[in-house]
Formats: structure tokens, sequence, C-alpha cells
């Protein structure tokens, strides 16, 4: 009897993983650091913008209703905040047209970035993807024609930021926003109770904030599995909630797998990855070193990699120092590459061959 049910499980087992295997992967959410420059913990003031005002006041209103939630320490000074500041007698601030007089109101506020913006109704075309003065191309989306209006569907903007200490220009970007491409990326711009012309302002103010801060990303992260399918119905079962999107869930499954055998590379390898669901970056790199350690395979150490990426890119999106116990690639810089450097990963096959402790077949 015990022997038929250890084939029924076993079978079970496999056919969990045969069934699953093929989508054995689910969505992680990571923070990515700002396009352009972190303005995470910083007042940025937003100077009135130049070109059509039919284009450019949607605009500034949508720059201001989209602020980067409080988590990022991010302060706007409005146009009309600039204007009554500025020492120079203006009718509106519409009039502020002088970047001198932008940055000293900018000073009055308090602002350490001035946030300077130009709207296009005839943007240069770009050729060998770089535009006209040998400066990188480093726009967002891609131009398709010569007029950018709201009518077409279209939205340029030539940004510029100021370090309002030294009135240097620190960061240079066009945003150009295209209405039909930004309804997959804000799916809420189907719920918002204003014409087209307003959805393609608040989709080019979106754009225009990942210069500036943080934004998240998702990824399709692979899970693992046992190698002994008798055993993966517990791992799968995490599986199965991660892919719905249950974190916290899926982490209780695969720890209590891991409290029972710490040596289970599979659940120990879901592990890192929950710890980065979660943003905690310092228990992700110890279950990845000790996958890598105990199972170097080519998936485990691009997971390894993986990880080590994501917590160079969190710490670089909110200023956050190094960590105390370092970065363990070669080349810090190299993280957000598709070609990061090979970890060090501290073991050698001689130490690994013998351990006193059991192969981790589970």
């Amino acid at each position: 009897m015990d022997g038929r049910c250890g084939i029924l499980l076993n079978l079970i087992g496999g056919a969990v993983v045969l069934v699953s295997g093929c989508r054995n992967s689910a969505p992680l959410h990571t923070w990515q650091p700002a396009l352009a420059l972190s303005a995470t913990g910083r007042v940025v003031a937003l100077a009135p913008l130049t070109g059509p005002r039919e284009l450019s006041e949607p605009l500034e209103r949508s720059l201001g209703d989209s602020v980067p939630f409080e988590s990022h320490g991010v302060q706007l000074v409005t146009p009309e905040s600039l204007a009554r500041t500025s020492p120079i007698a203006l009718a509106s601030a519409v009039g502020m047209t002088s970047d001198l007089a932008a940055l000293h109101a900018a000073r009055q506020c308090d602002a350490q970035l001035l946030l300077l913006g130009e709207v296009l109704s005839k943007p240069q075309r770009l050729q060998g993807g770089r535009p006209r003065g040998g400066q990188p191309n480093t726009d967002i989306g891609s131009l398709t024609g010569s007029q950018v209006t709201t009518q077409d569907g279209r939205l340029a903007v030539a940004w510029r930021v100021l370090d309002v200490g030294t009135g240097e220009t620190v960061a240079k970007q066009t945003v150009i926003t295209e209405l039909e491409a930004a309804g997959a990326t804000y799916p809420e711009l189907l719920y918002l109770p204003t014409d087209p012309s307003g959805k393609l302002a608040y989709a080019s103010a979106r754009q225009t904030w990942q210069m500036l801060a943080p934004t998240i990303t998702k990824h399709q992260v692979r899970l693992a599995s046992p190698l002994s399918p008798w055993r993966a119905l517990d791992v799968q079962r995490g599986n199965v909630l991660a892919r719905a999107g249950k974190w916290p869930e899926a982490e209780r499954a695969w720890q209590s797998v891991a409290d029972r055998n710490p040596w289970s590379v599979s659940a120990r390898h879901n592990l890192a990855l929950a710890a980065a669901a979660r943003e905690d970056f310092a228990s992700a790199r110890k279950h990845a070193q000790f996958v890598v350690g105990w199972w170097p395979t080519a998936r485990n150490q691009k997971s390894y990699i993986f990880l080590e990426q994501q917590r160079w890119q969190y710490h670089q999106a909110f200023r956050l120092p190094d960590p105390d116990d370092g970065w363990p690639l070669k080349t810090p810089d190299a993280f957000p590459s598709a070609a990061a450097p090979e970890p060090e990963l501290g073991w050698t096959w001689w130490t690994w061959l013998t351990q006193p402790i059991p192969m981790p077949w589970n």
C-alpha cells in the first residue's frame, strides 16, 4: 500500500511539473532609477512652459497632478508659485521667459532643481540616432511625423534641468508621447474624464516624471522547481501563488519547505525572488549566494546577477548608500547594462565536493 502511494505521489508530482513547466514564471515588480537625474528628496521648481499655450497649459496642470508620491520625497513648485516669488513684475506666469529670472525665483523657493520645458510644434528629426549638435539621443518614444500636436495624438517637449545652486544644465531630454501607445502603458487613461488632448497631456506628464523620479518596472522571472517530482507539490504550491502575484503567500509556502529541508535549492532560489519582491535585498542576496554556491547552473547564476542588478538600481533610484557588505560583482557601474560581469562566487569545486552536507536534490 505504501509503495502504491509513493508511486501515485511521484506520478502526481511529475504531472504538476510537466503541466506547469511551460509557464513556470511570475511577474516581479522592481524599482528603476530616474532616466536622467534623480530628484528624490529634492524640491523641483517648474518654470512656465514655452510654446503654444493650448498645449503647454494642460501639461503644466498634469505635471502638478502627477507628482510622484510622497515616498520619493519629490516636491514641486508650480509655475504660479514661482512667478509670485520673481522680483520681475509679471502680468502672468507666461511672462517668465528668462532663465535668470526663473533661477532667481527658484532660489527664493529653496528649490534645488529647475525644470524648463518647451513644447515643440516642429521638432528636429533625428538622424543616425543623434540629434543636431552631436548630443546622444535620449528621447522617450519615437518621432513619426514633422508636426507634433494633440490633433494627431502626439506631443513633444524638450526639457532642460538646471542646478539651481550653480545655474548649470545637468540634464537634457526630449519626451515624445503618442496617445495610442500611451494607452497601453497607462490604462487609467481610459477612465480620465477629459478629452484626448487632456489624456495626452497626462501621459506626457507621466513620462516626464520618469526623467526625475523612480518608476516601477515589471519583469517576468523564472521560478525553480525541485528535481524530485514527489517533492514538487510543496514548492509548486508557492509557484502557483507567485504566478498570481501573491508573493507573501508564496514566500510562506517556500519557507515551509526550507524549514523542513534547509538545503532545498529550489525553495531557496524562489525565496530570493520573494525577498526582492518585498525589497529585502539583503535576504535575497543570502538566498541567492547559497543557491549559486550549491547548484551553480547558468540559470541560477543569471538569477543571482539579476537580483544584484535590481538591488543596485534600487539604491540608485532612492539615492541610498552602498550596503554594508558592499557589492559582490566586480564593477557595480555595469549593473544596469545587459552585459553584467560574472559574480564572485567565493567557492571552489573542491570545497563544494568536500562539504559534509547532503546534496540538494530537491
